[in-house]
């Protein structure tokens, strides 16, 4: 308690302070010596922000004659930025001519459908396929795990591309990643001496999910439905010979009604960009990245 008597003074344009008492008084009626302590409790929220981006160095196409292979196809950098403390992991599936865990490579001549089943793509004789590989990328600051099959040294480290959502590589919860933490990807094809001519094309999905804990990702549902359900619906972006619905126009309520495992391509109007977009088992929905072969 403190109990002050203030007298202002006035003389020729300036102002007296006269102190005339003062007295404090402890309301806990400690000695003058003894401390007062008191305790300020500060609060400081960090929001979790991940993500993950995609450094193509060599294209994702390649001409090989029967019976010959070819490898290190589409070296692609994929480098994860995230400041997530329970780490992330990514994860890999087939996806082509429009089905999700579609494996083969496929070509479509004068009506005429031809594939190249994935495998480890070894030099048979017989047998064509094609295979990924994925290395952890030692030069950045913390290269993730990369989980079997996939850290095979067999067949040059080739496996068969996973016809589900399969974890490939990880990065624990014992440090952030903010710095970055990348991985490499690159492929290769083995073209028998009889496979038909032609131009075959299939993808390979990539998605990282945070903790690295999270539920794996699940096979989609219906993607469109989430849209066309809500009272006032958004129209789809014509992007060429397709049309996209928008990523601005992604709401929380649109995310709840998906169906857990629900996939699809949006286009993000800023620079008519076009990616996936897959609701996973955490609740929430999360931009894909999807790399062409």
């Amino acid at each position: 308690m403190s109990n002050k008597t203030i007298g202002l003074l006035a003389a020729g344009g300036m102002v007296f302070v006269s102190l005339v008492s003062a007295m404090i008084l402890s309301g806990s009626g400690a000695r003058a010596d003894e401390p007062v302590t008191r305790s300020v409790n500060a609060s400081v929220k960090v929001s979790s922000s991940c993500s993950m981006t995609a450094d193509t160095t060599s294209p994702h196409t390649a001409t090989i004659i029967n019976g010959n292979r070819s490898a290190n196809i589409g070296l692609t950098t994929l480098e994860v930025f995230c400041n997530d403390a329970g780490g992330f992991a990514i994860y890999a599936v087939g996806y082509g001519n429009n089905t999700y865990g579609e494996t083969d490579l496929i070509s479509v001549t004068n009506e005429i459908t031809s594939t190249i089943s994935t495998g480890t793509a070894v030099v048979d004789g017989t047998n064509s396929s094609w295979g990924m590989k994925v290395r952890a990328n030692e030069q950045t600051t913390y290269p993730p795990s990369v989980v079997s099959p996939f850290n095979t040294t067999a067949n040059e480290g080739y496996v068969a591309v996973p016809s589900a959502f399969a974890k490939i590589a990880f990065m624990n919860g014992t440090t952030t990643t903010s710095s970055g933490s990348a991985l490499d990807t690159t492929y290769a094809a083995y073209v028998a001496p009889d496979q038909a001519a032609g131009t075959y094309n299939g993808q390979v999905m990539y998605v990282m999910v945070h903790p690295s804990s999270s539920a794996d990702p699940v096979a989609p549902g219906l993607f469109d439905l989430a849209f066309t359900s809500q009272t006032n619906p958004p129209t789809k972006k014509q992007i060429g010979d397709e049309s996209y619905y928008v990523m601005q126009d992604m709401t929380t309520q649109i995310c709840t009604d998906m169906q857990v495992g629900a996939q699809g391509q949006m286009v993000d109007e800023r620079d008519n960009k076009i990616y996936w977009v897959s609701k996973l088992k955490d609740g929430h929905c999360w931009m894909t990245q999807n790399l062409d072969f």
